[in-house]
């Protein structure tokens, strides 16, 4: 989207569709047996933590699958209920059919009853579900606890994101996130859920200002300063490590500006990787000494060394340019 520059002051760096879905990835899910035994409910946590029992977050939303009890996707949602629409709201998901979707209005407890049609026919069952005001909110950079952090321009910004009440974790999604952002236009594109707060990828350089409406689980509420930066400002700290011969060792490339003050860039950029002294080293990741790394994988490969010397190995990265190549370099002992 585009990003309307706004003066604003810097914090300084010091301070601080598919019709079914299958069940493949379950192991990921938070899942509750239903009260008469004949469905399981299940949602995505963005934490990956499975506890079930975790309260919505007033003002959010969250997406429920609802399974047999040999965890294949019902057949069809016939009709779902509410026993208290004042707190929750639900309604059958029209991108799957073996979903609904829980809508939170405000505190309070429901009971969630729902009928559908299983290869076995068509059974009912239940399960209660409450809603939380957030009462603390959690928000910091991926890669570092300074109130500033850079990300390239282009890109989504994803930071770490937590609300909570009195050390109750609350889940789902939702445009409205507890944090005041700066400046204000942007606020409707932001998004968060219980993991991660997120800002749209803006076509232009410029500060953004996000301040957390509630102080943390240790009382404390600092503003952070998000940095949208071109690709030219963007530079790869040499690597502080080193190799041992026979051994493997995980190697993590760090990013910040070339200016001052030198923030540090939290985006995780997909590398091509070249090893240029494959008698001296090889890849831990690959059989080739030519491997693509990944944004999930953080910046992150490792490096076996296979004799003492110097390890050399250069890297693209297509969304900073695809033209230019870094060097590096590490020693390899024995």
């Amino acid at each position: 989207m585009p990003f309307l520059p706004r003066a604003i002051s810097l914090l300084p760096i010091g301070f601080i569709c598919i019709t079914t879905i299958a069940c493949d990835g379950c192991d990921n899910r938070a899942t509750h047996a239903g009260e008469n035994g004949n469905f399981q409910f299940s949602y995505e946590p963005a934490d990956y933590d499975t506890k079930f029992n975790r309260p919505l977050a007033t003002g959010s939303e969250l997406t429920m699958f609802v399974l047999d009890m040999d965890s294949n996707p019902v057949q069809r949602i016939d009709s779902v209920h509410s026993s208290n629409e004042k707190a929750i709201t639900v309604q059958p998901n029209t991108r799957a059919q073996n979903t609904i979707q829980l809508i939170s209005e405000r505190e309070g407890k429901a009971k969630i009853s729902v009928k559908a049609t299983t290869a076995k026919g068509q059974k009912e069952d239940e399960f209660p579900f409450e809603v939380i005001d957030t009462r603390q909110v959690s928000l910091e950079h991926t890669c570092t606890n300074a109130a500033n952090a850079a990300y390239l321009v282009g890109a989504p910004v994803n930071l770490e994101f937590m609300r909570s009440n009195k050390g109750r974790v609350l889940v789902g999604q939702s445009k409205a996130c507890s944090v005041q952002v700066e400046p204000a236009e942007i606020e409707p594109s932001v998004r968060c859920d219980e993991a991660n707060f997120k800002l749209p990828a803006f076509d232009s350089v410029g500060s953004i200002r996000l301040s957390p409406q509630f102080n943390n689980q240790a009382g404390k509420r600092q503003p952070l300063g998000v940095q949208i930066v071109s690709r030219e400002l963007i530079d790869f700290l040499p690597i502080d490590n080193t190799l041992t011969v026979d051994s493997v060792t995980e190697i993590q490339l760090f990013a910040e500006t070339i200016t001052e003050p030198f923030w540090p860039v939290c985006n995780n950029f997909t590398m091509e990787v070249v090893i240029e002294t494959p008698h001296i080293c090889s890849s831990a990741n690959s059989t080739s000494d030519q491997f693509v790394i990944k944004p999930h994988e953080k910046n992150t490969f490792s490096l076996r060394g296979e004799r003492a010397g110097e390890c050399f190995f250069s890297v693209i990265f297509p969304e900073i340019s695809p033209n230019d190549i870094w060097e590096f370099s590490l020693p390899v002992n024995r």
